[in-house]
């Protein structure tokens, strides 16, 4: 099932999740650890730190000292159990080690084929949020115990409590400080208003119908996206995690563009117009389509901005290729343990 494939492929890795250090934290930590090689997927990376999981040892650690009341033990005990089921509901269905699906299963297999609501999840790395929230209250009753360890056995005792937990307090706000690090996030200047292209203006007042623009990509279907909200078109250029099986199988023609076979079955999913962005292609591929255009594929210019060209698709009768699916339900799968 594609849906199932999707939580695997977005689940997090049993090492690499927790050793994957993101790009806004301290470079520190980038000497320290090596990147995993996952890194372009940001869901799967949970490095948390080492101040958290610290924090945590401290407060597993038996022995005499901090007394909980009834509610604090209360407490303790949820969040633990929270910690420790978004950890493995983390993992996904079946349990992946450095990039390798071992194929063992975990319950989050059981929880998508019979707790409603699993199966609308593409992420399941994403519990690991959920796993951050128990870290962060446990952590809490690790720096209580830090603070009486500190008014108690350091041979401190005359400072008052107050002044304890504000040495304890001060440093861990500190380290968490340094382990972000400093790194802004870079911005980038979107255009507005008049600064729109001249082609977006073009296209929201002679509304020429549904159109693809090119070349298509992840970061380049954002912006052609944001500027959709200018003409309002029906646009065949979308990012988006859940993505409709017609969708691929349209980015899959827009690849060997320019061709007929391409074009054609666009034509055929009602695209009326194709915008061609020739300063953003590849030298080649701009000449391909200055030779190929009017004379192979037949594409009428209805208007020129620059280097941005929209070009009429000639319309089709029938389609070309029909692909029918008979789609049945699929049983409850059988859940084998290797060994």
């Amino acid at each position: 099932m594609l849906q199932l494939q999707q939580c695997i492929n977005y689940s997090s890795d049993l090492l690499l999740s927790y050793i994957t250090v993101p790009d806004f934290m301290n470079d520190l930590y980038f000497a320290l650890f090596r990147r995993g090689s996952q890194s372009d997927l940001y869901e799967r990376v949970l490095f948390p730190g080492l101040l958290i999981p610290l924090l945590l040892v401290v407060e597993i650690i038996p022995g005499r000292g901090l007394t909980l009341t009834a509610h604090l033990k209360y407490m303790r005990r949820i969040y633990w159990i929270i910690l420790i089921s978004s950890f493995i509901l983390s993992m996904g269905p079946y349990l992946i080690i450095f990039d390798r699906n071992t194929d063992i299963p975990l319950p989050y297999l059981l929880f998508y084929h019979l707790a409603p609501g699993f199966q609308a999840m593409r992420v399941p790395a994403r519990f690991g949020f959920m796993m951050m929230l128990g870290a962060s209250a446990l952590s809490a009753l690790s720096l209580l115990r830090l603070c009486h360890v500190l008014s108690t056995y350091v041979g401190v005792r005359k400072l008052p409590m107050p002044a304890c937990h504000a040495v304890v307090t001060l440093s861990c706000m500190t380290l968490f400080t340094l382990e972000l690090g400093d790194k802004p996030l870079s911005l980038t200047r979107i255009p507005v208003g008049l600064e729109v292209p001249e082609v977006y203006r073009w296209l929201a007042a002679e509304k020429p119908g549904p159109l693809v623009e090119l070349p298509a990509g992840m970061w380049e279907n954002y912006k052609y996206e944001y500027f959709s909200t200018y003409h309002w078109l029906p646009l065949v250029n979308g990012t988006s995690g859940y993505g409709l099986p017609m969708y691929g199988q349209l980015v899959q023609k827009l690849q060997p563009l320019p061709s007929r076979d391409g074009l054609m079955s666009l034509s055929a999913a009602g695209v009326k117009v194709v915008l061609v962005h020739y300063d953003q292609l590849p030298r080649h591929e701009a000449l391909q389509w200055h030779q190929a255009a009017a004379v192979e594929l037949g594409l009428e210019k209805v208007a020129e901005f620059g280097a941005d060209i929209v070009y009429r698709i000639p319309p089709v009768d029938s389609a070309h290729e029909l692909a029918v699916e008979l789609v049945t339900p699929v049983g409850f799968p059988v859940i084998s343990i290797p060994g």
